[in-house]
This record gives structure tokens, sequence and C-alpha cells, in this order.
């Protein structure tokens, strides 16, 4: 049989496998919340239609997560010996974990502080640093930046430590920021995933390729219970896990600036919320309604369902040109 055409199924087979297994995880998370009555803490002065979220099941990145590892270590079990792979896991489990314990003590207390940022801020360098370890701070991808365009290398030196970091929190971060509305973040994730597997599958990096394609499976066997009006979210687990295996995989594999394009909604949203906090803290004003901006558009009367169809369309079409250009370079 053709080397390509078994590349081709065994992809195939882990985008059906995290898909179905992630539709009976999803379900379980369901069941498992309402029945212990556990689900989501809202903001007392948040918009009025998210006040309705209360109580809605918040651990979906639960059933994301170990769908999308199990039928990785499945179908790619000799692969867990690579250092590559082992800080990739990692940093996904690491920041799922920070995420989880975030989601939990919100749960605990009832409050949505959770843990506190300089504490929260604090694991996500210690994961991203510990994962480049792991990886090996000597491996080819580190130390430049492959700059596509002009086919040469941008070499950092000693900074790649502090860019690896800085791409992972803020990719993780940017998913997080977007987990705001029914499918919002789950939807961009999954387009964000696609240019850069395209990129990979070009280069050859098949084993990283899968790894993203089992978490798109499992995102769209969790968005068949996250869109409107969802009956779970992922919650700063999941969201904090999906943002720091894009950023460690574009990181890994020298993918950097198809990530970069591809994300550029993710990045919209983190720099709307930034702009805001400092326009606020500097002069007392606020730059837009309300941060991240898709919950300025809710201000401005846009319903949920509009305003993700609306952040759907702007990623695919950035998507498709990242693909494009992933492709073409």
């Amino acid at each position: 049989m053709n080397a390509n055409l078994i590349i081709f199924c065994k992809l195939m087979l882990t985008l059906v496998v995290s898909f179905f297994l992630s539709l009976i995880l999803t379900k379980l998370v369901i069941y498992f919340q309402r029945k212990y009555y556990i689900g989501q803490v809202e903001r007392s002065f948040t918009i009025e239609s998210n006040i309705k979220k209360k109580g809605t099941p918040n651990l979906g990145g639960i059933a994301i997560v170990l769908s999308t590892l199990i039928t990785f270590i499945i179908l790619n079990f000799d692969s867990l010996t690579l250092p590559l792979i082992q800080g990739i896991i990692f940093c996904y489990l690491g920041y799922f974990a920070i995420g989880l314990v975030d989601d939990l003590s919100k749960i605990i207390y009832q409050s949505y502080k959770g843990i506190s940022a300089l504490t929260r801020i604090l694991l996500e360098i210690g994961v991203a640093l510990w994962a480049l370890n792991i990886m090996g701070f000597s491996a080819p991808y580190n130390w430049n930046i492959d700059t596509l365009f002009f086919h040469n290398f941008l070499y950092l030196g000693v900074i790649y430590i502090i860019f690896f970091v800085f791409i992972v929190i803020g990719s993780a971060n940017s998913v997080n920021l977007a987990d705001g509305l029914d499918g919002l973040a789950g939807g961009i994730v999954l387009m964000c995933s696609l240019p850069i597997i395209v990129f990979l599958l070009k280069r050859n990096e098949i084993l990283i390729a899968s790894l993203l394609l089992s978490q798109v499976g499992s995102i769209l066997g969790f968005i068949r219970y996250n869109f409107h009006p969802a009956k779970v979210f992922m919650g700063d687990g999941g969201a904090l896990a999906l943002g720091a295996l894009l950023g460690i995989s574009a990181l890994a594999t020298n993918s950097i600036v198809v990530f970069a394009i591809a994300s550029f909604v993710l990045i919209f949203e983190t720099l709307s919320d930034i702009i805001q906090i400092t326009s606020y803290k500097l002069l007392r004003k606020r730059v837009f309604l309300m941060a991240p901006f898709h919950h300025s558009l809710q201000k401005r009367g846009w319903s949920e369902m509009w305003i993700v169809s609306f952040f759907w369309l702007i990623a695919f079409i950035v998507c498709f040109i990242a693909t494009v250009m992933g492709v073409v370079m």
C-alpha cells in the first residue's frame, strides 16, 4: 500500500476516533455536573444574557483533553519516547491542570475570581520553561524563527527562551479570553489548527499534525454540545490547554508565521483587552464598551449567534489565507 495512503488513513482514523470519544466524554461530563449541581459561576455585574448561563456545566475541557491524548497515544504510542512529543504533551497537560484548578476553585468557593493572577502567570511560565527543557534547548527549531516569506531564519539566540514563553502564554490566554460565547473559542481554535496541520503535512511533520488533528476531532465532538444555547463550556482548563497546544506546536515546528496569521482573531481579542485595561488605568477612560471585543458587540445589541458567526467568518478568511501561504511559500 502507498505510504501516503497509509498516513492519510491513519490521520482520518485519528479524527474519527477523537470525535466519537469526545462526544461520549462530553456527555459524561454534562451528566456528572448536572447530577451533582456543579456549574458555571458568573460575575454578578456581567452582561444580562450571560447571567443566564450560571449553573451550566463548565468542565468540558476534561473531555477535550482526554479524548485528544487517548486517541493520540493509542495511535502513536511509540512516539512517547521522543523528547519533542514529551515536552508538548507536558505543556498541554500543565496548562490544562492550571486552568482546571482555577475552574474548581471557582466552583468550590462559588466565586468568579479563582486562583490569583500572579500565581497563575508564574505557573504558566514555569510549565512553559520546563516544557522547553524537556524538548531540549539545543534542538534545531530553537534559537531561530523561520520567516517563511524570505526563506531564511531569524536568529534570536537566548532571547528565544523569552519568545517561547511569551508565545505559549499568549496563545493559551488568548483562547481563554475568546471563550466568552457559545461555540466561539472552539470554532476559532478549530479553524486556526487547520493551516498549521496543512503546513506540517507539507513539511512531513506527521506526529504533531496528528496530535493537532486529534484535538480538532475532540473539539468537533465537544462543540456538538457547545452550540448556542450551550449545554457545556470548556472552562479555563480546556481553553488554556487548547491555546497552549497551538502555540507550542507552532514553535516546535517553526510554523510560527503561519500560526500568527491564522490566529488574527485571537490576537485581536487579546489586544482589545490589553488596550481596554491600559486605557482605563492610565486615562480612566474605556476604549470599548466592554472587553474583550465580543462583549462590546453584545453591549451594542448584537445577538450571541450573530457575533459568533461574524468572528467565525473572519477566522475562516484569515485561516484560508494562512493555509494558502503555508502551501505556496
